[in-house]
Formats: C-alpha cells, structure tokens, sequence
C-alpha cells in the first residue's frame, strides 16, 4: 500500500492584521470595564475580550474577525445577548498562522 497524504500543520504563532472587534461597552470607571469584561468571557467562551484605555474610556471589545461579515455576524450576537449598543471597530487583530505542509505517512505492509 502507498502511504496516505496528509496535509494541514498548525503553527502556533499568531499574526496581527488588519480586521475588526466588537465594541460591547465603554466606562470612565475601569472596574466597571472590567466587570463588564468578566461576564463577556463567561457569554463570548471562543471569542478573546479585550480591555483598552482611551482617555479617557475604558472601552471593552470582543473578539478577532477579518473579516466585517464576521464581525457583523457576532455584533447581531452580542445585541441578541444584551449588549444593544454594540457595534464593529476597525482594529488591529491577532489571528493564528496556519500552515500547510503536504506530508506523506509511511507505507505500512500487511
């Protein structure tokens, strides 16, 4: 028997590009943005939350999309969850590097 193709690696490196994050909520009290983050991480478990300061905010964010559709996809999300006010950021993200390898598993003989 010929050995069997096999072809995705992960690499576990993150790359920062250009897409968009979920506004879900902005404070003047920074332990009001990060209760607000807390109950996020439990309501978004996939998706990374983030906690920025922008004098003089404290603006929470959620997740990492490349694209808008996806970012617009989880802002109907996020107001279905409660958060009304949200709306997509234009912003840096971190999106993992995925890597592609064709690999060949050895022949094994019966």
């Amino acid at each position: 028997m010929s050995g069997d193709a096999i072809g995705i690696a992960f690499d576990t490196t993150w790359v920062v590009e250009e897409g968009y994050r979920i506004q879900i909520s902005a404070s003047p009290a920074r332990e009001d943005a990060q209760n607000v983050a807390m109950r996020a991480r439990e309501r978004f478990p996939y998706d990374s939350v983030y906690v920025y300061f922008q004098a003089p905010w404290y603006k929470v964010r959620v997740g990492d999309f490349e694209t808008r559709n996806d970012a617009e996809a989880k802002l109907r999300e996020a107001r279905q969850k409660g958060y009304r006010e949200a709306f997509w950021v234009p912003s840096d993200v971190r999106v993992p590097r995925i890597r592609r390898e064709n690999a060949t598993l050895p022949s094994s003989r019966e």
